[in-house]
Formats: structure tokens, sequence, C-alpha cells
């Protein structure tokens, strides 16, 4: 069974997930572009060729041919915006908005490009091949009202629903986020990150909350970094007071339950998750931790015990370096210069 992610709305762009373990066919309009959707990505260009069946716009995105995929998009988004049309596709990515959607053609454009280029900076960290990725990843960009109703996050700037039995997964944005390039980029890779490991571990009832989170977290600080020299907004506002105790509360809140219980709480529980991934990364050497990480969730998910697949994919016991962690930070709590070093927060 999958999990279904939190829906959680931060003010400083906390990249958010939502699944919808039930099910559910969606609204009859959500689909109505499927069939034309399934077939394989035609030229890039956006003139009005016909890509995959649909003849709409297209844009460039990636290698290979991706499967066909028949499912619906998740019915929380279909039940709240029951006209969307497929708006643009390319071999990795389809943008999906209502059929009256005030962004023209080039808007439409530019933002599938810019979440083609999340998306693979996300499969290039996961050292995951892009054939892998074999159904197309469905963004979702609808007025705010809209992504309110169909998240229940108002203020957030994405949302992640992962796939079921008989619902496609999909990430949905509100349309005026897009105007925010710098929230933006950050959020389209964090949540695009939540595509990429769910379909890697689509059981996940025992994987860490903190892992799941974490690596989107480090994955859209990175990319933001990247592409604006500033890495996800709140992390360090968290992290600047944060010691040993942050790390051992986030690590007993965030596990297989989230324990959180209010905004404040999840932002402190993402944060020191995602600087975990990093001082992984960083402090302890592991430069592809995030692949080990992908491989630790796709083996959770095949049935194998966390701790033990942990300590052999990253060569370290799970306890080991939780313990070390809250030690670093004991340790850098008055040297924040230290405490970054190396890091994409430096």
């Amino acid at each position: 069974m999958v999990r279904a992610f939190a829906v959680i709305a931060l003010a400083l762009a906390l990249g958010c997930s939502s699944g919808d373990p039930a099910g559910g066919t969606g609204g009859a309009a959500g689909s109505g572009g499927l069939a034309g959707s399934a077939g394989a990505a035609g030229a890039a260009g956006a003139g009005g060729s016909s890509v995959g069946g649909f003849a709409g716009l297209g844009f460039d995105c990636g290698q290979g041919d991706p499967k066909a995929d028949d499912r619906p998009l998740p019915k929380d988004v279909t039940a709240a915006a029951p006209n969307l049309e497929l708006a643009a596709t390319s071999r990795r990515i389809e943008v999906w908005t209502p059929v009256d959607s005030p962004l023209k053609d080039s808007e439409v454009i530019d933002f599938g490009q810019g979440a083609c280029e999340a998306l693979l900076f996300d499969l290039d960290a996961h050292q995951v091949a892009q054939p892998d990725l074999s159904t197309r990843v469905r963004i979702v960009v609808v007025d705010g009202a809209t992504f309110d109703q169909a998240t229940g996050a108002p203020g957030a700037y994405g949302v992640a629903f992962s796939a079921t039995h008989s619902t496609t997964d999909a990430v949905i944005l509100p349309a005026d986020g897009l105007a925010n390039v710098v929230e933006l980029d950050d959020t389209l890779a964090h949540e695009l990150t939540h595509i990429v490991s769910g379909r890697a571990a689509p059981y996940d009832a025992w994987l860490p909350w903190w892992l799941i989170e974490g690596i989107a977290v480090l994955s859209g600080s990175q990319f933001g970094k990247k592409l604006h020299d500033q890495p996800t907004g709140f992390v360090v506002d968290w992290l600047d007071v944060a010691d040993g105790s942050d790390a051992d509360l986030t690590f007993q809140r965030y596990g297989l339950e989230d324990q959180t219980q209010n905004l404040g709480e999840v932002g402190h529980d993402q944060a020191l998750s995602g600087f975990f991934i990093e001082y992984l990364r960083v402090k302890r050497g592991i430069a592809d931790v995030q692949a080990r990480l992908l491989a630790v969730m796709r083996k959770v998910s095949d049935g194998d015990d966390f701790a033990a697949t942990f300590a052999a994919e990253l060569g370290v016991p799970l306890a080991q370096a939780q313990a070390d962690y809250a030690q670093f930070l004991d340790d850098t709590v008055a040297d924040l210069a230290k405490r970054y070093a190396g890091t994409v927060f430096e």
C-alpha cells in the first residue's frame, strides 16, 4: 500500500507531498488527453505539431520513448479541476492546465522546459537512467483557489501526489507561483524527487519521513543553489540554532509515523532531515548519497530491513550515523562556518 504523504503548507516554499491510497477514477475531463499522450514524443516546438498523438504544444525533454499510462490524474486533482486538458508534452513530462487557463503558450512551454531541467537534475543526482522513468511525469498548473481545494495546502508552492493502483502520480502547482522563479525551481526539484523516489519505492510504509522529505529538501536546495545560488530558504533558519537534541527529536518525531503537530515542527524536522542527508554527503564523504539512499528506498520497498539496508548501502550503521550527526551539531553550534563548510548551505 502506498503511504499518503502529508499535505502541509509552509510560507517559505516548503515542498510538500500528498497521496491518495484509496485510489479513485478521477474526473472524465482530466483523462481526456491520455490516449494521445501515451505515444512516443515528437520533436520539440511550440507550433502545434503532433506530439505522441496529441496535436498541441511540444517541448524537448530527455531521451527514450515513454510507455502508455491509461490511469487518470489523482482524484483530488480532477475533483477540484474537472476541466483539465493536456497543454504540452515531451518524452519525460506532460503539462496539464484548465481549458480556460490564462497561461500563454509561451509560458506553458517555458514552464515545461524549466520542469524538465529540474527532473533531469534529479535523475542525474539519483543516478536514474531516463528510460527507467517509463511513464511521463504529469505536472498540473491551476489557479490558487483550485490548488488550495485540491491539496488542502494553501500557501504551499507545490504538492506531489503518489500513484495508486488506479491513478497516476502527479505534481500540482498554483499558477501564481510561476512568477517566483527561485521558489519555483526549488519546488520543482523537491516535488519531482518525490515522484522519482516514489516510483522506485512505491511500497514505502517502512521508510522514515526524515528520509522521504530529507532527500527532497536536499535536491531542491542543490537545484536552487545551481541556478540561483540560493538553497532552500527555510532550512538555515532552523540549522543556525540547531544542536544535537534537535537531531534526536527529528529522528524520533519524523520516523515511520509523522508525529509533527504544526507548521513549525514540520519546518524544523524537514530542515534537520535535509541537512542530515547533506551531512552524509559532505562530512562523511558519501558523494553519491542520493543514489545510495534511493537504493535503500527501493530495497526496503521490496521488503528488506531498513537499518540493515542503510548500513550495507552507506557503509555506516544507521544508529551510528544518526549519533554522529547529533554530535556534529553539538560540536558546531557555536561555529556555523565549520558547520556549513563545503555544504550547499555554505
